[in-house]
């Protein structure tokens, strides 16, 4: 069975862990790679200043995918999509995606924007098969993808 659940202290390893694990995917150009350590701080940080919301993806109970969004969530800022690279292409992206857009639109968004690597390829075209669309570039490193959803 597989779940979508709001991220709590308690899953702070398992999200740091995917997101540690795919990083190396993102193809940065500045090579930044933080620790699992690091992560959990940065996460626990924006939880307790409330900047942030985050969901676990779940399979069975194991953690395989997780999301970070911006508050407030009417934005539908996405600041971290990742998924275990193990399971790639299995649809927990789209899934996480769609959760997303369900939250955006319940809280009275009407799109979702998230920024990605310039040489991450692999992910500008996820998220463009999700009738997102190219937007500008941020930084001359990021380029920004959004998808109006009403």
């Amino acid at each position: 069975m597989i779940e979508i659940v709001d991220v709590t202290d308690n899953d702070l390893v398992d999200m740091a862990r995917i997101e540690s694990a795919s990083i190396v995917h993102e193809s940065r150009s500045d090579g930044y790679a933080p620790s699992i350590e690091e992560l959990i701080s940065l996460w626990g940080n924006r939880f307790l200043f409330k900047s942030h919301k985050a969901y676990l993806l779940k399979e069975n109970g194991a953690a395989k995918g997780m999301m970070g969004m911006q508050l407030p969530l009417k934005k539908g800022i996405i600041t971290a999509l990742y998924i275990d690279p193990q399971f790639f292409r299995m649809g927990y992206g789209k899934l996480l995606v769609a959760k997303a857009e369900q939250v955006v639109v319940a809280n009275g968004g009407n799109s979702l924007v998230v920024e990605v690597q310039k040489h991450n390829f692999r992910a500008q075209e996820f998220y463009k098969r999700l009738q997102f669309v190219e937007t500008k570039v941020k930084f001359t490193h990021l380029i920004e993808l959004k998808k109006e959803l009403v």
